[in-house]
């Protein structure tokens, strides 16, 4: 396999030359894991036992093995493939494919490959990076029949090229992917404790089944909250479908399409995100309207409610629009947030589901004054701003490591 450069497109100050071109398999050791069968009889709940190794045990953003959840006894290490501390493994499914570096001692069943830098031709921390890049992963594509890889295996990887630096740009390069990835697993960890703490609060803020006040309230509201039911209190209209041909971006009109309302990170819609032509027969938002969706492949993808603060937007098909006096929309989609498994046994269909008014305006639900509905809607949107700008941020981080990656290696 031929590439277009011999050294990286950006690199860092002092670092000059070409980089030395071999084949993978030449500079480190690559076996694939093993599993003995029937897994069962080796699993123990012994503290003494070996570390059995499984995607399971791979923490979200995190480069390292530290733990595992099951242990096999000492037979099993001999039907398998023990891995050490510095060892790298790889995941042997393209639909995972990631390396991860080994901090404790274990077993890998045949899901992994080991990569063991026996000859210390590398640093870690770059070796970890290269087999992450688009350039190998293209690779393991090419080198697989059909163009399409299933399942990687030891002799593809080591018949892919690599190009190596010597050993201080090696960890030059390391210690700055070291530090991006530190960078990006913390921002991970802030946005999932953010949206953690989001689930709690929908729990505590909203009366849990048979209750009618809830966990948690704001200074000053007191009372029980009003059981009601949706179809008392509220109307239900449908949105018109809108061609393709009809939503231009030079359009005079904002319009709220049926994807769309997944588009936006929260149940909220802050952001219109189509425009279309003026002069079209078409069905318009009104103040605090409500949009929920009408179809969808799964019924859990039926439990999302919008809300709107604008008039005259255009809704296109396949939203539902629910309008009332006595409820705030905010309340209402962050009620629905945390009713989900409440709204799903509303929902009809087998192949592809369905939400019909017929079928919400049987929703009970408790309501508390205006008032107090406001200040839960607004809580729980200066929240899930919180929580998109955390989401925002973190993607600004893979970007930048996803362009350095195809930009610091050959």
């Amino acid at each position: 396999m031929t590439t277009k450069s011999k050294s990286p497109q950006i690199r860092f100050r002092g670092f000059s030359g070409e980089w030395n071109n071999k084949k993978f398999g030449e500079c480190v050791l690559i076996q694939r894991g093993g599993s003995p069968r029937p897994i069962e009889k080796f699993i123990t709940q012994n503290e003494n036992g070996i570390n059995w190794i499984k995607i399971g045990d791979v923490s979200t953003g995190s480069r390292y093995i530290t733990k595992t959840k099951e242990k096999i006894i000492p037979e099993g290490e001999k039907h398998s493939r023990k891995v050490f501390i510095g060892d790298l493994i790889l995941s042997n499914s393209m639909s995972f494919g990631r390396p991860y570096i080994m901090a404790i001692e274990g077993c890998i069943h045949d899901g992994w490959l080991l990569i063991r830098d026996e000859k210390k031709m590398f640093n870690l921390e770059y070796l970890l990076q290269l087999l992450s890049s688009d350039y190998m992963i293209s690779q393991y594509r090419a080198l697989a029949s059909g163009g399409v890889v299933i399942n990687l295996n030891s002799e593809l990887v080591q018949s892919t090229n690599v190009y190596i630096p010597n050993k201080a740009e090696q960890t030059k390069i390391g210690d700055y992917f070291q530090k991006l990835d530190k960078l990006i697993e913390q921002k991970e960890k802030k946005y999932q404790k953010l949206k953690q703490f989001k689930k709690a609060m929908l729990s505590k803020m909203f009366p849990k089944n048979g209750a009618d006040t809830p966990e948690i309230r704001f200074r000053g509201f007191s009372g029980k909250w009003e059981e009601k039911r949706l179809g008392d209190i509220a109307t239900f209209t449908k949105g018109k479908g809108i061609s393709k041909a009809d939503v231009i971006d030079s359009g005079q009109m904002l319009c709220v399409r049926y994807g769309e309302l997944y588009t936006a990170y929260n149940e909220v819609i802050t952001t219109i995100y189509s425009r279309t032509n003026s002069n079209i027969d078409m069905v318009y938002s009104q103040e605090n309207d409500i949009l929920m969706p009408t179809s969808d492949v799964t019924p859990r993808g039926l439990a999302t409610a919008s809300a709107l603060s604008q008039s005259g937007i255009i809704l296109g098909g396949d939203i539902l629009i629910i309008r009332s006096e006595e409820i705030v929309n905010s309340f209402f989609s962050y009620f629905v947030s945390s009713h989900k498994n409440k709204i799903i046994k509303l929902v009809s269909g087998t192949t592809v589901f369905h939400l019909y008014a017929k079928d919400i305006e049987n929703l009970y639900l408790h309501l508390p004054s205006k008032k107090e509905q406001t200040k839960i809607g607004h809580y729980f949107q200066k929240l899930d701003s919180q929580i998109d700008l955390q989401l925002q941020e973190l993607e600004k981080l893979k970007n930048l490591k996803k362009a350095s990656l195809s930009k610091m290696f050959v």
